[in-house]
């Protein structure tokens, strides 16, 4: 895809640079510019990994396509049609299950860390008591003598 798009470049330099040959306010300078930029432009290194890619799947496709006759193309036309227009409620389907699994699993762990909280508040609220109880009790049963 690079060299897709430094050909272009080189090819639309070239053009600038034969359109500023029939301008009379095109110096000769601009003319060495552009004469440099097309050379530089096409000096670009090998393809890349990517774009070797790119153009690997381009050609199968090409070669699956060139092997359909005209019924297996109309057909796969229609559904890749199809499949284009349905795509969005397909996956507005798929994910709404999806959604309400990771909410469960949100309600989950709420319930359990609420559980472990409110069971913590229960213990602290039961030393709580049992302190106040013995407190009470001490402070019944033994009385001070010198208050009287």
């Amino acid at each position: 895809m690079n060299s897709l798009l430094a050909r272009k470049g080189v090819a639309s330099l070239a053009q600038a640079a034969r359109r500023t040959r029939h301008v009379a306010w095109g110096s000769s300078w601009h003319l060495r510019a552009s004469r440099a930029l097309i050379a530089k432009a096409s000096q670009e290194p090998g393809p890349s990994g990517e774009s070797d890619v790119l153009a690997e799947v381009g050609r199968r496709a090409v070669d699956f396509w060139d092997k359909l006759d005209t019924k297996q193309r109309i057909y796969t036309v229609v559904a890749g049609g199809a499949l284009v227009l349905s795509l969005p409620q397909i996956v507005g389907v798929l994910l709404i299950p999806l959604e309400r699994l990771l909410v469960g699993g949100l309600l989950a762990v709420e319930q359990a860390f609420a559980l472990l909280v409110l069971s913590s508040v229960r213990v602290i609220a039961l030393v709580g008591a049992a302190g106040l109880v013995l407190v009470g009790l001490y402070l019944f049963l033994f009385p001070k003598k010198g208050e009287s």
